[in-house]
């Protein structure tokens, strides 16, 4: 498992750096396919970021991995959007960054989503499903008491 969480988050560190290669290069001109086409952009490149930063940290078995991961990413997302600020034909946004916030949060909300739902601790099964049929909940019991 090390190994595999080692190479899952060696490969998230190779995509942020070509991000953040990519993010200094000046631009051409570019017409976009559909309005937001950048920000969808954005969304993607960060939630593959977060998909490889969320199954190494897993992998690796350590809280810390995790907010190390995100950070990462963050941080990765925030340095990209200000060094366009120097380069030319591109311009820092704030909605650049956060379609990279959110691509890297979505994935790893959804990742840590499902992974509650396997092991079966999800919040439907453990509070909003009704109790199993010949088993007396709390609320009916201490009703009785009263």
């Amino acid at each position: 498992m090390k190994r595999l969480s080692a190479a899952l988050l060696v490969s998230a560190v190779i995509l942020q750096a070509l991000v953040l290669y990519a993010s200094v290069l000046p631009l051409t001109r570019h017409t976009p396919a559909f309005i937001g086409e950048d920000k969808v952009l954005h969304f993607a490149a960060f939630a593959v970021i977060g998909l490889l930063l969320a199954l190494g940290s897993a992998a690796g078995g350590r809280g810390y991995l995790y907010a190390g991961a995100l950070l990462s990413g963050f941080f990765v997302s925030v340095l990209s959007e200000v060094l366009q600020k120097w380069v030319p034909m591109r311009r820092a946004s704030f909605y650049d960054a956060l379609a990279n916030v959110l691509g890297l949060l979505a994935v790893i909300a959804v990742y840590e989503g499902i992974r509650l739902w396997r092991r079966g601790g999800i919040l439907y099964a453990e509070v909003l499903a009704p109790p199993p049929k010949g088993t007396v909940d709390n609320e009916t019991k201490s009703a009785k008491n009263s």
